[in-house]
């Protein structure tokens, strides 16, 4: 190998030559080799980081990105990260100030939003807000105004007037009547006395008459949603049940429970046996009607059966007539436009 070699670089300035010590030559190809991982790393990098800041745009709904804006980069995102968890740690500090002022205790795996709906329960004056059964049939809101360029409103549908099978449909989907035989309830929705501790508490359900180990059975078909202990709650042993059309229902204090996460269940199958468990003063059991995010008042559901199909319209927080006209609509169609879109 010579001891020394001529390096010539050429542009339009003209050339330039180098004379470089041969030993040099043996350390080319691993710069080379370097040079060229390095450039590979980067563009693996490169890709890398868009892709990821095109999935963390779609997992925060934002609109697609101008082309000549430049892209944000990971400190950016972890900022915006940042101040996002700030903003829902101030919320849930100021509604824990409001829970505790009420006396409230957090539920474990209750949303914000149905932590606001207790809340709100709790400061509802007394009356038709706090008790719906209080509620008139006659009673109906005022219509919303709206500007003479608003569309039309659609046309109401009767609540008495149904198609054959109507009742029977919504009977089996929508929770009714007593999880229990005695059909009795021993305390009742809304604000009461805490039976443990002694102060002003809001109950979210109903405390149903139950000897120890009577057979508690689901209100409406369902998927059960949760079966175990739920630490934290007070409901000691719970079973939630997920129904149709926005419906939860809870069976809490239980004593032994029936039926695992995951499984079918039809109305009136066995899916636990009533206890003592969690904070309880004696055997009963817990009962809580669920829509949504809106905590109901189950003594509705309760009296709901059908010689008495129309008690269920006095719960206003569920928009019944939208509801009836799917229902109707499913059952008057022999292939309904859902279903017709799906088998094309």
């Amino acid at each position: 190998m010579p001891s020394r070699f001529t390096l010539i670089l050429v542009d339009s300035h003209g050339a330039r030559a180098f004379e470089l010590p041969g030993l040099l030559l043996r350390g080319l190809p691993v710069l080379g080799l370097v040079t060229v991982s390095l450039a590979a790393l980067a563009v693996v990098l490169g890709l890398a980081m868009g892709s990821w800041s095109t999935a963390a745009e779609q997992a925060g709904g934002s609109t697609p990105r101008d082309a000549g804006a430049p892209a944000p980069n990971s400190f950016q995102l972890a900022g915006l990260m940042d101040a996002k968890a700030s903003d829902i740690a101030k919320l849930t500090e100021k509604i824990r100030h409001i829970e505790s002022r009420l006396g409230l205790e957090p539920i474990p795996g209750h949303t914000l939003a149905q932590r606001v709906e207790l809340a709100r329960l709790m400061l509802a004056p007394s009356g038709a807000d706090a008790n719906p059964l209080c509620l008139k049939a006659d009673t109906a809101p005022e219509p919303p105004e709206h500007s003479p360029a608003a569309p039309p409103l659609p046309k109401p549908v009767s609540l008495t007037q149904s198609p054959p099978n109507q009742k029977q449909v919504m009977l089996a989907a929508i929770p009714n009547g007593f999880p229990v035989p005695s059909g009795e309830v021993t305390s009742g929705f809304g604000r009461r006395i805490h039976p443990n501790r002694g102060d002003p508490a809001f109950h979210s359900g109903v405390d149903l008459l139950a000897p120890m180990g009577t057979r508690v059975r689901a209100t409406a078909d369902s998927v059960v949603e949760f079966a175990g202990v739920q630490t934290g709650s007070g409901f000691g042993r719970l079973v939630i049940l997920r129904h149709a059309h926005g419906f939860r229902t809870y069976y809490g204090h239980l004593d032994r429970i029936l039926v695992e996460p995951g499984a079918f269940v039809e109305r009136g199958q066995p899916i636990a046996t009533s206890g003592n468990s969690g904070q309880s003063v004696g055997p009963h059991l817990h009962y809580e009607v669920h829509f949504i995010d809106h905590i109901l008042n189950p003594e509705n559901f309760l009296a709901w059966d059908l010689q008495h199909y129309d008690r269920i319209f006095l719960e206003k927080q569920v928009k019944w007539e939208s509801l009836i006209a799917l229902i109707n609509k499913r059952l008057t169609s022999q292939t309904p436009q859902s279903l017709q879109l799906a088998l094309k």
